[in-house]
């Protein structure tokens, strides 16, 4: 379990950026943010669940409650995917597309398609709300 500041929503702490354990070890995330919230006491910790890989009901079993859910996409040219942060439409026009098509129509004429995720939650820990 790797802990640093929020990245994206500065009102929280902390952010879980990763965890991955063997499910041969029981209690793993329990132990291990136990011993984090001990040692940092943190007033807010939140995180994100990936949907393609489970429904992220860990976050519950060690404090966490359900805050929200947005669904994602990625680019594809059929032969390759990319992240969509490469082509926000900002990027876009200052490389010369036009500023009154959306970043959708833009990546549409340039022969690339969308493909949608199966979105991600994110988790919020409070420890006045335990």
């Amino acid at each position: 379990m790797t802990f640093g500041p929020a990245r994206y929503n500065r009102k929280y702490q902390y952010e879980i950026l990763r965890f991955c354990t063997s499910k041969h070890v029981v209690g793993a995330a329990r132990k291990l943010f136990k011993y984090f919230v001990k040692q940092f006491t943190p007033t807010s910790v939140i995180s994100y669940s990936d949907n393609r890989w489970g429904s992220g009901s860990v976050y519950t079993k060690i404090g966490f409650l359900y805050d929200s859910f947005t669904i994602g996409y990625y680019y594809t040219d059929y032969k390759h995917r990319y992240d969509r942060s490469q082509f926000q439409k900002h990027k876009l026009v200052l490389e010369g597309a036009d500023p009154t098509m959306s970043e959708w129509q833009i990546m549409q004429s340039r022969g690339y398609d969308r493909v949608w995720d199966c979105g991600q939650t994110l988790w919020v820990y409070l420890p006045d709300n335990i």
